[in-house]
Formats: structure tokens, sequence, C-alpha cells
């Protein structure tokens, strides 16, 4: 069963079925379902990059990491989006004009350089939803964590490390 309670990212532990501390989403990019974004917490106004590591068979359980980011950066990039439509409170995908995308991802990309490492990895269908697992990353994991896009191999490595 999943705890309703609202929570905060502040008591993250190893944890399983949550409710989501997050109350305001910018996802960055998207494939059937959001696969990096922006989420701000409702508790302590934390705010985190989310991107996806991995995913189940079907991409229902997707598993996101979490990294730190300054409060600036985010309202930077509310800044940056609100140029093309106002905010769209809990979840916002911001659809920019194609002769802008580029130049706008590479800001963005750019602010998002100076963050920390990744903290954490849930597992959710997305970051706004309840969340399955959660539990630190440690640093046998951080060496999964690539860049690229999911390989199907590696949600078996995930699902074990959020006992799953």
């Amino acid at each position: 069963m999943i705890s309703k309670t609202k929570t905060c990212c502040e008591f993250f532990g190893d944890e399983k079925r949550i409710a989501s501390p997050f109350e305001k989403l910018i996802s960055l990019g998207y494939y059937d379902g959001t696969v990096s974004g922006l989420a701000q917490c409702g508790g302590c106004q934390r705010i985190f990059h989310y991107r996806l590591v991995a995913w189940d068979e079907n991409q229902n359980i997707r598993v996101f990491s979490l990294a730190q980011i300054k409060v600036e950066i985010f309202d930077k990039v509310v800044d940056l989006f609100s140029r093309f439509g106002q905010p769209r409170w809990p979840f916002w995908y911001p659809v920019l004009p194609a002769q802008e995308a580029k130049a706008i991802s590479d800001r963005i990309d750019s602010l998002l350089a100076s963050g920390d490492s990744p903290r954490y990895v849930i597992a959710a269908e997305s970051p706004e939803k309840a969340i399955l697992a959660v539990r630190s990353i440690q640093d046998s994991a951080r060496l999964l964590h690539s860049a690229d896009f999911p390989k199907p191999s590696e949600w078996n490595y995930w699902k074990k490390y959020l006992r799953l």
C-alpha cells in the first residue's frame, strides 16, 4: 500500500511505496512519458534534475536518478520556457518553436552542468506519481549511471538495487 501522506525529500532513505514529494515538474525530455526534467520538492523546496536510467520491459516502471541543483537554475529554466507559454503546474511540458529548441536546450544543458552528482534513484511511473522505491546511490551504482538512453539490460540491475 502506498502512503498518501505528502512527504519531503529530506526523509528519503531506502523506502518503498511513498507519495511523491514533488509538486512542480518541468519535463525536459519525453518518450511515452517524461525521461528527464526538473522537480521541486513540496516540503523543503529543494530542486532536483531527474533523468531516466532504466525502465521495465513495458516502460511502465521507470527508474530515475535525482541530482540536486540550485533553486536559481530552476528559476532560470522557468523564465526561459515562460517566453513560450504559461507554466502549467504540477506537470509542465513546454513546447518550443523548432527554431528556438536547440539554443534553449544548449542553454539548459549549460545550466545543469553545475549540478551535483545524483544522490538518489527512484522507481515510479513518473516522478510526480507514487514512488515505488527510493534508494541513495552508492559508488557501485554510480558506475552504471551512464549518459546514454537506457539499455534493456540495465533494468535488472536497477530492479535488484531498488529491491523491487
